[in-house]
């Protein structure tokens, strides 16, 4: 997440983490051999964590990256 998304490191490392988490908990299912980037768009920030995992989800099953 570059600086240009956010000038306020908290917010950017925030939503890192957020994100990771919910890669690792395997509440978002990938595909073996799916590389995966994420483009951040504002006004993400303050965005739950049950409104980004329902969004990525739906993002993954689109790309059919996700079953």
């Amino acid at each position: 997440i570059q600086q240009e998304y956010t000038k306020v490191a908290m917010d950017r490392n925030r939503l890192k983490r957020q994100l990771r988490a919910l890669l690792f908990s395997e509440r978002i299912p990938l595909r073996i051999g799916v590389d995966l980037v994420v483009v951040i768009h504002p006004p993400t920030p303050r965005a739950t964590a049950s409104s980004l995992a329902k969004e990525l989800l739906t993002l993954c099953r689109h790309a059919k990256a996700a079953p």
